[in-house]
């Protein structure tokens, strides 16, 4: 009998699979395609807007299905709260000396160098003033140096010089090297949505067929309507969200390519949620009951995929950029492309 332990230790360790998050997972393999959501202002409470909308009380939110969850520290070398657009830049320059200003750009961003060997990137931004986002960026000498190969579509209504314009519903090839306007936003608002134009842009990658794909998607709408007390139609913008999240390891699933799902958050806003009954009526259509509380100064990470183990645990915001890479060979998607 003792003769057969050796083997049953043998055939049982031989037997497991490996598992993230109680999910089947294969570690250390890199992704083929990378899609990455920036989203200003939330925080892990403000999935409740999610889970209580839903019909079925089990049903779980996008976010929940992720293999791997981590907390960032948003602080830089300047500020202990640094605006969504300086910690957006952080996260994809790899560095805390961020400025908020064009010296910023004198760092590369994580995409730069891949973009030479002809891989494609391209970068959907939500709801940006002038001041946020890349928009802020686009009177500064090195923007063309490190996005005259990025396609670029904002969702904001389209400066007077522009004539460079999209809609979800037209057949319209992308050129690199130019920023693209939504021509359904009037104003501070979007006829279209945000689903809509985000499956366009699945489609239009998919179409191009290139052995690399990069999507950014940066969203600063969320933030926006909690500042402005739109308890409503921030739960709509995740609402979007949370099906786009879906609509993206659905199609990506269907494909042979490894891909990398990554969501980062910052300038969280928390909110003290009310009670259940009328308050909490009251609290989505009319904005009452609303307590506020300042950025937190802590927010989150979700990855699903190829390499999302590297994306578990507590860190500064700025390694985000270095955890695309393996931490024991040297090696992967930064070292593999560059």
């Amino acid at each position: 009998m003792t003769r057969l332990w050796p083997c049953l230790f043998f055939l049982l360790s031989c037997s497991q699979i490996a598992s993230l998050n109680m999910e089947r997972h294969t570690f250390d393999t890199d992704p083929q395609t990378v899609v990455w959501f920036q989203i200003a202002g939330l925080a892990e409470e403000h999935l409740a807007l999610l889970r209580y909308s839903y019909q079925e009380a089990s049903r779980k939110t996008s976010f929940e299905t992720y293999s791997c969850g981590g907390k960032l520290w948003n602080y830089n070398l300047y500020n202990i709260r640094p605006s969504s657009t300086e910690s957006f830049n952080s996260q994809m320059l790899g560095v805390a000396n961020i400025k908020g200003n064009c010296e910023d750009l004198n760092h590369k961003p994580i995409w730069s160098d891949f973009q030479e060997k002809g891989h494609d990137v391209v970068f959907f931004e939500i709801g940006a003033h002038k001041d946020q986002g890349l928009r802020k960026f686009l009177g500064c000498e090195n923007f063309k140096k490190y996005y005259h190969k990025t396609t670029i579509l904002e969702m904001v209504e389209k400066p007077k010089a522009s004539e460079d314009l999209f809609h979800f519903q037209d057949k319209k090839k992308f050129s690199a090297g130019k920023i693209y306007y939504d021509k359904s936003c009037r104003g501070n608002g979007c006829y279209s949505s945000i689903l809509n134009n985000a499956d366009m842009v699945l489609t239009e990658i998919q179409r191009r067929n290139k052995p690399f794909n990069f999507l950014i998607v940066r969203d600063f709408s969320f933030e926006r309507a909690l500042a402005q007390n739109k308890i409503g139609k921030a739960r709509e913008i995740l609402l979007e969200l949370d099906s786009l999240h879906f609509n993206i390891k659905k199609v990506m699933l269907n494909k042979d390519k490894e891909t990398l799902v990554l969501v980062t958050s910052t300038a969280a806003r928390p909110i003290e949620f009310p009670n259940q009954g009328k308050q909490w009526k009251s609290y989505e259509k009319a904005g009452k009951n609303i307590i506020y509380k300042k950025p937190s100064l802590i927010s989150s990470a979700w990855a699903w995929g190829s390499r999302a183990e590297n994306f578990c645990g507590f860190y500064e915001e700025s390694q985000i950029f270095s955890r695309f890479s393996s931490p024991f060979k040297g090696q992967g998607l930064l070292r593999r492309i560059f």
